[in-house]
């Protein structure tokens, strides 16, 4: 049968352990950091703070009531009811300069120096601002580092402008509010015209009124038929042609004959050889 009791030699580690645990919670609640302590130290601080803000009240109340009264005294009209508004009043303008971030003044501080401590609000509050006035809008404001700045960024509303193949515009530097917008003419409109494909040369292209149009004209090329008599004529083909000549044969070569001025009748004419004849022949 197996021994289910606690050995001693766990025992005295368990006790070892509970007395270590021990003084650990009394160093932590006893100790010269102790719970104690702290807490004691906290209260004193409390009363050392009431102490001195009750000083500065005090402070006020004499600095204001010598204010109102001019020499201190009851006789010269003093309300300590105004006064007391007065002091709570400046107390509690300290205590939120305070919370704002700022540094809290003494309660017997003069206007120079509470606004001093206003100023340090803002400028505690826009530390981390980066902006610069080129990045504002022209007329707004906005503070950064404790200063005001002035925007003088330009504000170009809404542009429209329209353009044509070819040009540009240069966008302005600054604000654009969103409506506006730079619209390029459709070729509709800068391709007017009248030409159609079978007055434009086969094979080339060109646009007319904003459509693609490929040539059918005929290419003839350049034209040189054969010398025409006298009567002949030359049909020119439907087409373009790059030119060419058309000639002629000389009335020399297509009058050729041997007859003289003897062999015509007086009076009358012929041509022999390309020159005209004046017959001189006598006839009975």
């Amino acid at each position: 049968m197996k021994n289910r009791g606690i050995t001693l030699v766990s025992l005295v580690v368990t006790i070892i352990i509970l007395i270590i645990l021990a003084g650990i919670s009394l160093n932590l609640v006893l100790g010269e950091n102790g719970l104690f302590q702290m807490a004691k130290k906290a209260k004193e601080n409390m009363e050392l703070a009431q102490t001195e803000e009750q000083e500065q009240l005090n402070a006020l109340y004499t600095q204001l009531e010598s204010e109102v009264s001019g020499d201190g005294s009851e006789d010269g009209g003093t309300s300590y009811d105004i006064i007391g508004k007065l002091v709570e009043f400046k107390k509690a303008i300290a205590d939120y300069i305070e919370e704002a971030g700022g540094e809290k003044p003494e309660y017997t501080a003069e206007k120079e120096e509470y606004g001093e401590a206003i100023k340090g609000i803002v400028a505690n509050v826009t530390k981390d601002a980066t902006v610069t006035k080129e990045q504002i809008l022209t007329g707004q404001t906005a503070w950064v580092k404790g200063q005001l700045l002035i925007g003088t960024m330009a504000n170009n509303g809404a542009v429209n402008k329209t353009l044509k193949a070819g040009e540009s515009y240069t966008i302005a530097e600054g604000y654009h509010d969103g409506n506006g917008s730079i619209t390029v003419s459709g070729l509709t409109e800068q391709t007017t015209g009248d030409a159609k494909a079978a007055e434009i040369l086969a094979g080339k292209i060109a646009w007319v009124n904003g459509e693609r149009v490929t040539g059918s004209m005929k290419n003839n090329g350049a034209l040189n038929p054969k010398a025409l008599n006298a009567g002949e004529s030359y049909p020119i083909p439907e087409g373009y042609t790059s030119g060419g000549t058309v000639t002629t044969n000389s009335l020399e070569s297509q009058t050729p004959g041997d007859a003289a001025e003897e062999d015509i009748a007086e009076g009358k004419t012929a041509w022999v050889n390309g020159v005209k004849l004046i017959g001189n022949a006598v006839t009975r």
